[in-house]
């Protein structure tokens, strides 16, 4: 889950060498709604909801996740484009809390 991939992405050696642009375009892409895991939640849930449509959900949950994907995806692509220098925000929440 995205649990294991933030600790890899911070902790890992294969990633040590990421920009924090790159580290930040994934970690975007990683906090968002295309989660495996969740899609049985999802499927369950509903179909407790409405238990004469489990049929529809169980259709519609894997469209669901991939549009997920692609929300996320965009989502984290339009970080990338508006975030170029990273460290120029981080400096500021820094300041901002050493003064409060």
């Amino acid at each position: 889950n995205e649990f294991v991939a933030y600790t890899k992405l911070t902790s890992d050696p294969a990633y040590a060498d990421l920009s924090p642009r790159s580290q930040l375009i994934a970690t975007y892409s990683l906090c968002g709604f295309a989660n495996i895991g969740s899609l049985g939640t999802q499927i369950g849930v509903l179909s407790q909801i409405a238990p004469g449509r489990s049929g529809d959900v169980s259709r519609l949950a894997v469209s669901a996740l991939i549009t997920g994907a692609i929300s996320t995806f965009t989502s984290a692509s339009i970080a990338g484009l508006l975030v170029t220098d990273q460290s120029t925000y981080l400096s500021k929440a820094v300041n901002a809390t050493a003064a409060a």
